[in-house]
């Protein structure tokens, strides 16, 4: 019973940090995009 939450909070807890690095790297990647369309013009 006791293991199944535990299981439960580390898998949110990695689920967020995954979560987060998608983000982050979406983030980057648009930034990118836009100062290369900048140095474009």
């Amino acid at each position: 019973m006791v293991t199944k939450y535990y299981f439960l909070i580390q898998f949110n807890a990695v689920r967020s940090k995954i979560l987060d690095w998608e983000r982050l790297k979406v983030m980057l990647i648009r930034v990118r995009i836009s100062y290369e369309d900048y140095s474009e013009m």
